[in-house]
């Protein structure tokens, strides 16, 4: 018997960007040039050289040792500083860079 394939998005695929966009990102893109999002390494094994980077909104962002600005392995629970890159509606982090805590702000897991 042949299985049939039932899409779950209902209305045109012209409606998805707007409702990414609401969420301040848009299909397609990066975040916007000189825009970065902060986060911390949640896992990421160096041996692969990936690994989960956990953003301030609570997003989880898959990285590559080939996102990151500099070419040494990220550890666990380390701060981080990422664009966003889309391919499709998954968000991906990019140019990854260390960053230190600020003194300036409360202290908070980013």
């Amino acid at each position: 018997m042949p299985v049939a394939w039932i899409s779950c998005v209902s209305g045109p695929r012209e409606e998805l960007p707007r409702q990414r966009a609401t969420r301040g990102y848009n299909l397609g893109t990066t975040s916007a040039k000189g825009t970065t999002v902060r986060g911390i390494v949640k896992t990421f094994d160096a041996e692969q050289g990936i690994g989960i980077i956990l953003g301030e909104m609570g997003r989880k962002y898959p990285v590559t040792l080939a996102d990151a600005v500099q070419p040494q392995a990220l550890v666990t629970g380390q701060l981080v500083h990422f664009s966003i890159r889309f391919v499709g509606i998954h968000g991906f982090a990019t140019n990854v860079g260390i960053r230190q805590a600020d003194p300036m702000h409360a202290p908070s897991k980013f």
